[in-house]
């Protein structure tokens, strides 16, 4: 090896130019490993070119004995007694990503589909620092995993077996259980038509191999944020004056919105309209549309309905149209007392004395599934 890259190869995703003749490159983790485990018993490891025959060595420095150690690096017990059911020490330092802080995963999950075992591990301990992480072994499982745990960002290979990540890209773009889904694809491929047909395909990233940690969890970052920037979109705190039907979007969530706007203002005065008839109408389970819907929104698919109904009751009562009664009615309301105490929760005064000022007393205050209270309920 030359004598630039004696100096990155121990550097994480590091891949000496010399080996990429080799039908299966490695990724650039496993020296990086071995340092940080060299490092953890107080030694050294570098590399160097030999002079006597051709190649290169390794050389690893352990000091002697255990004086050096403290108390809590030392291991009580047998070896194994600290191995995981994997097999792998689970100990946060084995994976120098960890060493940065400890775990704090969010509720956030991410689901990584690479059929090379030590990547897929790799990026598991890494990204459960913040996440909560689940692995699949090929596309095909991956698929059904996606499907059963509804992940926030997926992480695929492309090249893989059984389905390879164009085609968990295409099965994923193409479900409404799953459309939402940001991906991001590894490779190893590099050509420009590979990775427009991922892009062209809907997906959200793409990394070719080796890639950097950092840019990887920045970028699911990035995706995770975007959607949130989407929550309370639509949830009913932002006017529908003179409508109820949502604009013209191309977002996968906003589809979904449109669909949902679309029944509910087809049945807003049915009193029937319930989480079941809007599931069924749009085609998802309630448990699926009640996860999309909180996604999207922040509110429950019943406290999403009820603001649109007090939304466009508000909007009646200013015309001085209709009488108190027809109101909640066309509305969808079947009784007049749970209207007007609904209303008083979420704009702060009754039906009646809404009419007569023709204000909102809450215009500045965010909807939310528990409404704002009146003082005297306080």
């Amino acid at each position: 090896m030359n004598e630039r890259e004696l100096k990155k190869i121990f550097e994480r995703f590091y891949q000496s130019e010399s080996g990429r003749v080799s039908a299966r490159q490695g990724f650039g983790i496993g020296l990086n490993l071995c340092q940080a485990l060299v490092k953890l018993h107080y030694g050294v490891i570098f590399a160097e070119n030999r002079k006597d025959v051709q190649g290169s060595r390794f050389v690893v420095r352990l000091p002697l004995g255990n004086k050096h150690l403290k108390k809590e690096e030392m291991a009580d017990g047998k070896p194994e007694e600290h191995l995981s059911l994997h097999g792998r020490v689970e100990e946060p330092a084995y994976f120098p990503v960890q060493e940065k802080g400890k775990r704090n995963p969010t509720h956030y999950r991410v689901l990584v589909i690479d059929d090379d075992e030590a990547l897929r591990n790799f990026l598991q301990e890494s990204l459960s620092v913040h996440y909560r992480v689940d692995v699949a072994a090929d596309g095909m499982e991956g698929w059904q995993k996606a499907l059963a745990t509804l992940p926030d960002v997926v992480v695929s290979d492309v090249m893989m077996p059984e389905m390879d990540g164009f085609q968990l890209l295409k099965e994923l773009k193409k479900n409404p259980n799953t459309n939402h889904i940001p991906v991001v694809l590894l490779t190893s491929k590099t050509e420009l038509a590979s990775r427009m047909e991922g892009l062209e395909q809907g997906a959200d990233g793409y990394l070719n191999k080796p890639f950097s940690q950092d840019e990887l969890d920045v970028l699911i970052a990035n995706l995770i944020s975007n959607r949130l920037r989407l929550k309370g979109k639509y949830s009913g705190s932002q006017e529908q004056e003179g409508k109820v039907k949502p604009l013209k979007v191309k977002n996968t969530d906003e589809i979904l919105m449109e669909r949902v706007m679309t029944v509910i203002d087809q049945n807003l005065g049915n009193p029937m309209l319930s989480v079941e008839l809007l599931a069924k109408e749009v085609g998802m389970s309630r448990t699926q549309l009640h996860r999309r819907m909180k996604d999207i929104t922040g509110l429950a698919v019943s406290d999403f309905i009820r603001n649109i109904r007090l939304r466009q009751a508000a909007r009646l009562l200013k015309e001085k149209r209709l009488m108190i009664t027809q109101v909640a009615y066309a509305v969808g309301f079947s009784s007049q007392t749970h209207f007007s105490t609904m209303f008083r929760r979420q704009y702060g005064m009754t039906p009646t004395e809404y009419a007569e000022t023709g204000e909102k007393a809450s215009e500045d205050t965010e909807v939310t599934g528990t409404g704002t209270k009146h003082p005297d309920e306080a």
